[in-house]
């Protein structure tokens, strides 16, 4: 599943066609079948989102060119297998396995991706958007919209590891560059939506990994602010990305068009605003682009494509689902490094799902990422409530 989630990814990756359905497809039955002996917890929200997501689709004249039906139905497999849906043994031990994976091999594509660009031996690949192309540093990744969001996720994966090795100084010093390095390649990545989000993110990884500490936990913000502010004119230049993005926002840019996504999505909810115009798809007459052929969207906002694409009915469900789970990463007190790092990427996620639409994008990294961590969380808080898995499962991840 990591190899297929990531080809999908990945400047180097190749194309594999409906090879990725056939082997999702092949992994969901052999889990599903599996799962099927065991006790489960059933997560009712998540199935009123799945109603609210076929209901849009049914009470509405969707486009067969956005495939709603074949999106829907990866969807719904992709919730079975790493989101909330369901709670069981098997699923719970194959997704924290799974999770690990992915923050492991991402550390590393993060780190490579920066070298690339210092060394300049790769810098990534052009970027093309109806018809446009724009020269970006997307490092080992495959958009630079992409590499932004997962070196944040660096940043606090090496942040997650630096407090769980604690008796060994020279893999925290390695962890210290990788945070580093992962920051930087943030900033490089030019995105501020992910930059924001990586330092909030942060903040409450540091939070909470000082809960009840409050002069500890502000020494550390400051430690790590003069850090970056004195060593500054070492990666300056990487910011010129950043600042071309900011400069390009007194221009009319095809690619920087999110203003306009937003407005048309805002639209599309008030024309619809309890059940949505259609789960995938957009409105065809707006203002927003589209590909004709393959049906590919940029939302521009997972916030606002909940509103315009399930309209309130499913809006209540997800934000239901985040803030619960936010709730309890807040006010738990036990494993602290582990809620910590979970809870801070709840924290960047929620953050920048405002910039960039992938909360229904069936088959994107993004999308994929975001689901198996509510998966995990979600997993995590029924541990703790119904005690139905074992807390060995736990111990594979920590």
């Amino acid at each position: 599943m990591a190899i297929i989630v990531f080809n999908n990814a990945l400047s180097v990756g190749f194309y594999i066609g409906d090879l990725y359905f056939v082997a999702l497809g092949s992994i969901f039955s052999v889990l599903f079948f599996y799962s099927l002996k065991e006790s489960k917890k059933i997560n009712m929200h998540m199935v009123f989102l799945i109603i609210a997501c076929l209901t849009s689709i049914l009470i509405n004249d969707v486009p067969p060119l956005f495939k709603p039906y074949v999106r829907f139905l990866l969807f719904v497999m992709i919730l079975y297998l790493v989101g909330p849906l369901i709670i069981s043994t098997s699923l719970m031990s194959f997704r924290f396995k799974l999770f690990s994976l992915l923050n492991k091999i991402n550390l590393v594509i993060v780190v490579l991706s920066l070298l690339g660009l210092v060394t300049g031996v790769y810098r990534g690949v052009a970027v093309n958007w109806m018809g446009h192309t724009r020269i970006d540093f997307t490092g080992l990744y495959n958009h630079s919209m992409l590499l932004g969001p997962m070196a944040g996720i660096s940043v606090l994966t090496s942040f997650f590891y630096y407090f769980r090795k604690r008796n060994n100084k020279k893999q925290r010093l390695l962890l210290v560059v990788c945070v580093f390095f992962s920051f930087i390649t943030v900033v490089a990545a030019g995105s501020r939506g992910a930059l924001i989000a990586t330092v909030l993110g942060s903040l409450f990884f540091l939070y909470k990994i000082y809960q009840g500490r409050l002069s500890k936990y502000l020494s550390t913000v400051l430690v790590i602010v003069a850090a970056l502010t004195i060593s500054f004119p070492l990666w300056e230049d990487k910011a010129d990305f950043l600042n071309s993005k900011m400069d390009r926002d007194a221009v009319d840019d095809p690619f920087d068009s999110r203003t306009t996504k937003w407005n048309q999505r805002i639209v599309e909810f008030q024309s619809s605003p309890i059940f949505g115009i259609g789960f995938a798809s957009i409105d065809i007459n707006g203002l927003d682009d589209y590909n004709a052929i393959t049906g590919t969207i940029e939302p521009g906002s997972s916030w606002l494509t909940i509103l315009s694409m399930t309209g309130l009915f499913g809006l209540l469900p997800i934000l239901f689902l985040f803030l619960r789970n936010l709730l309890f990463m807040i006010k738990y007190d036990r494993n602290r490094n582990y809620t910590s790092f979970v809870g801070g990427l709840l924290i960047l996620v929620t953050v920048h799902m405002i910039i960039e639409g992938y909360v229904f994008a069936s088959g994107a990294f993004l999308f994929f990422y975001l689901w198996l961590l509510l998966g995990i969380i979600e997993g995590y808080l029924s541990i703790e409530k119904i005690n139905k898995i074992n807390n060995y499962e736990l111990e594979k991840f920590k």
